[in-house]
């Protein structure tokens, strides 16, 4: 695939960033990085995350392979027009609440069909007073509430029912929880930072702030993965790479890694990931994989028990 995105792009003359460009990176996170994505754009890609470039107030959704090509030809693309859903949040989050927090409670709230067929704009204070960086883990999310896009605009409820039906409970047994059983404190086993919604330097730096002067728990196997070269370098400037090195963490190259079970970084069956990225289904981690989603903040507290922690106890 690699190759066949190589020649392509050098018979059409479109500028591939490849895997030996000094700024390559996670399309999500080098966009913005580079300038390329604007306020007032439409951004499509061929990824349902791309969502994420709705923090600087363009309209930007996935697309399949075959829009992906027409847009290349046409520049342009027939859609119907989407419904539209206004989440206002206010009030000042405590410490250790993160914008990652933020969004899974608003899926909380909407479950994960509630945005479908919605672009999601996000207001409030709360949503003002979050910098680019925790806009765009926000916007990313909204696809895992069903909808269509989010974003937010650059100038500045029902809760559902506990479902009771077989699919509920079978969610329960891949978890290996049972109906109203506390995750805290569960022993977890592989701790993972990185993905398109938290793989950028203040994550980084989030993450290392916790691990700083500590050490991973015993036997826990911890992945840091910066979201591009960029990252990474400037990382490894201010000395993070040696915090989580010495924590006892891996420091990787960039990409998307245990975001996805499609590459050798995979967790294994029945064991529990306190993961960053932004999806928890079955398998997405590797076969039997079970997926905790946390902030940068939570996975590092996690990490240094063991288990599922409140960061505020390592503040």
């Amino acid at each position: 695939q690699v190759e066949e995105l190589e020649v392509n792009c050098a018979g059409f003359g479109i500028e591939l960033l490849g895997l030996t460009h000094r700024q390559r990176g996670i399309v999500h996170i080098i966009g913005p990085e580079l300038g390329l994505t604007q306020p007032g754009m439409t951004v499509v890609c061929g990824d349902s995350h791309t969502s994420t470039h709705g923090a600087f107030g363009a309209l930007a959704f996935g697309i399949g392979t075959t829009e992906v090509g027409h847009v290349l030809a046409t520049q342009c693309l027939l859609q119907r027009r989407p419904r539209t859903l206004a989440v206002n949040v206010t009030g000042a989050p405590r410490a250790g609440v993160t914008a990652k927090d933020l969004i899974l409670a608003i899926i909380g709230r909407l479950g994960v069909g509630g945005g479908t067929g919605h672009v999601i704009e996000y207001r409030g204070d709360a949503i003002r007073a979050l910098d680019m960086d925790e806009r765009m883990t926000v916007c990313n999310m909204s696809i895992e509430a069903g909808a269509r896009a989010g974003m937010v605009i650059p100038i500045g409820e029902a809760i559902p029912e506990r479902p009771g039906d077989a699919a509920f409970a079978r969610a329960l047994a891949y978890m290996g929880l049972a109906p109203g059983e506390p995750i805290r404190d569960r022993k977890v086993n592989v701790v993972f930072i990185g993905s398109c919604t938290n793989a950028r330097l203040s994550d980084l730096r989030s993450a290392a702030g916790v691990l700083r002067g500590r050490r991973i728990a015993p036997g826990l196997r911890m992945l840091v993965v910066p979201g591009s070269q960029q990252v990474k370098r400037q990382a490894e400037a201010e000395g993070l790479d040696r915090v989580f090195l010495e924590a006892g963490a891996e420091w990787r190259e960039s990409g998307c890694s245990m975001c996805l079970g499609m590459n050798g970084d995979v967790v294994g069956r029945g064991e529990y990931c306190v993961s960053t990225s932004n999806r928890n289904f079955e398998g997405r981690q590797g076969s039997g994989a079970r997926t905790l989603l946390a902030s940068p903040l939570t996975a590092a507290a996690c990490a240094v028990r063991g288990r599922v922690t409140d960061p505020r106890e390592l503040m």
